[in-house]
């Protein structure tokens, strides 16, 4: 119990503290060339008229013990002064304006331990004016954290080690999901949330409007409102916790990161769950260290822990889904399971139309349960679709029929027309491995990623997603899709060797490879765009192709060191590709 307490202990220091390191700024107030103040909140966006306009703003900023010395200042149009309690910076010898969208400020003097006044001078030509003041240097608030993570982490683990039967323990995995949860740590520490999200604007503005008008929005009124509401709620929560804490509006998006975060790691410890139910056995401590290893590092499944979008809560779900569905199918069918995995895929509809793929994944599982009475297949079968429309089941009957949003991706009709790929078999049926390593990275708008051919996009996105890194990092990129290649072939015979030794979990881990493809492959086709080729539509098949690779490292047993090594070889290329995410 006490190591599970530590535990426990030093995740919500690791979550808290860089919330609460955060600066609070209040009293927000604005006048234009002179005139009345008024009250505003940070961003400050004002309309102004088309004539020249002078915007003073003030605001207190109260500055806890751990302040932070950079400071990210977004402007528009210039921003002419700036004066921190009735003192200039001197530091600002010129204007600084929108060209470059943001700039950074060295205040580490002036905005130290206490309350401080800040002034702020904009000019703006005509049309919107706006500024935000936030902390820029994201790395220093997450020094104590994780400092205090790792030493707690590994004591805890240490006592949890120690307390069990030498037969038992578990250093490897142990050390693995350690090695994840500071990934993620270094990941969010160094990443925006602006850097490789998708609409994140539109996520964020879905929270604010649950948070200010404490409703659902209608699902034409915004870029994302149409999405299922249930990440937006527990988001909105954050910003209201962020306003009990005296945050700037702008400021809650660190609070929204940190739930992001939150997840993440709880998809790590549910993967190393999965890892010991499909290799219990004593000599099979290999291959859950490996399997952990590959979900703890694969980079598109990092990159989740930054991200605002309801990806993340996604990912938690189904793979939360996925281990509920095999303990139901590896220990006899218990009703508590199945009942879980019920509430499971209806918290997933209540989050992504995604979830609607996982009901005949069950049903299927279900059905090949002959060990079961019929009576009871048809029992728990109902209590599935019934648990799933309880949860759910409102969704489509108010919101979508009401404002006539009848798409699976309610925004598809208004997506850019230069996203949009060739329909043709060829796309479907290309896979060029050459091709894929001399253009490693992605790019939804270019032809020279030939971005048209699905697979191609789909592999090459399960590790960089849609993002462009920089020429000097296509070693790195190209090493970890070679060393991805590579894996395909192992990942084969273990999908023969399951189904031929009738290794129990090939069933569902099967049903749900296959028919989460087959499901991305008919969203790509329905939507033939770029980016619904991204393999964040179906993330959860990386742990069915991850355990059928174990299994054919163990088929063939003068072939397991040089296998192992390859898959240790692809968590190591892809570690050191997320580190040098560092430098810029």
């Amino acid at each position: 119990m006490i190591a599970e307490n530590l535990a426990i202990l030093a995740t919500v220091i690791c979550l808290t503290v860089p919330v609460l390191t955060q600066p609070r700024i209040g009293d927000v107030q604005y006048r234009q060339n002179e005139g009345a103040w008024m009250h505003g909140e940070l961003p400050l966006r004002i309309n102004s008229p088309a004539a020249p306009t002078v915007i003073d703003a003030r605001m207190t900023v109260q500055v806890g013990t751990l302040f932070f010395r950079l400071y990210r200042v977004v402007i528009d149009d210039c921003l002419t002064s700036l004066v921190i309690d009735n003192t200039p910076l001197d530091t600002l010898t010129h204007k600084l304006c929108d060209d470059a969208h943001n700039h950074t400020l060295d205040l580490s003097r002036q905005l130290t331990t206490g309350t401080h006044i800040v002034e702020a001078r904009i000019t703006n030509g005509g049309g919107n004016a706006s500024f935000s003041l936030m902390p820029s240097e994201n790395k220093k608030k997450f020094v104590l954290p994780v400092i205090t993570w790792l030493i707690l982490m590994t004591l805890a683990g240490s006592l949890w080690i120690h307390a069990q039967p030498e037969k038992k323990r578990e250093w490897g995995i142990a050390g693995i999901v350690l090695l994840g949860v500071v990934l993620r740590l270094f990941y969010v520490a160094i990443t925006p949330e602006s850097l490789r999200g998708y609409d994140t604007d539109g996520h964020i503005e879905y929270i604010r409007y649950i948070t200010q008008h404490s409703a659902l929005p209608a699902p034409n009124a915004g870029w994302e409102f149409w999405q299922p509401p249930l990440y937006y709620v527990l988001g909105s929560l954050v910003m209201k916790m962020g306003e009990m804490f005296g945050w700037a509006a702008a400021q809650s998006i660190v609070g929204l990161q940190m739930l992001s975060l939150a997840f993440s790691i709880a998809v790590l410890l549910i993967c190393a769950w999965i890892a010991t139910m499909l290799f219990p056995r004593e000599g099979e401590g290999l291959a859950r260290t490996l399997l952990t290893g590959v979900l703890a590092t694969l980079p598109s499944i990092v990159f989740f822990s930054a991200r605002i979008n309801n990806d993340v809560l996604v990912a938690l779900l189904s793979f939360l889904w996925l281990g509920l569905l095999l303990r139901w199918w590896l220990k006899q069918y218990e009703w508590l399971e199945w009942v879980l995995l019920s509430v499971a895929i209806g918290l997933h509809l209540l989050t992504k139309n995604t979830g609607l793929l996982l009901l005949p994944i069950s049903l299927i599982v279900l059905m090949s349960a002959t060990q079961m009475t019929r009576k009871r297949r048809v029992a728990m079968g109902a209590a599935l679709i019934c648990i799933c429309v309880f949860i759910a089941g409102w969704l489509p009957l108010t919101r979508p029929t009401h404002f006539d949003v009848q798409h699976v991706i309610g925004n598809a009709q208004n997506l850019n027309s230069q996203l949009q790929v060739r329909n043709d078999l060829t796309a479907y049926l290309t896979f060029n491995p050459i091709q894929i390593l001399r253009n490693p990275y992605n790019n939804p708008w270019n032809e020279e990623s030939r971005r048209h051919n699905f697979w191609e996009y789909l592999f090459r996105s399960a590790y960089v997603g849609e993002f462009e890194f920089g020429e000097w990092r296509k070693m790195f990129v190209s090493t970890v899709l070679l060393l991805g290649l590579l894996s395909l072939p192992v990942i084969a015979l273990g999908i023969v060797t399951a189904v031929s030794r009738r290794w129990p979990p090939t069933l569902p881990l099967l049903a749900t490879l296959f028919i989460l493809l087959l499901g991305h492959a008919a969203l790509r086709w329905q939507y033939p765009f770029s980016s619904t080729q991204d393999f964040r539509y179906s993330t959860l098949v990386v742990l069915p192709l991850a355990a059928f690779a174990l299994r054919g490292i163990y088929a063939v047993a003068w072939l397991r060191k040089p296998l192992s090594f390859l898959l240790w070889a692809s968590v190591f290329s892809s570690m050191i590709f997320l580190l040098s995410l560092y430098r810029a």
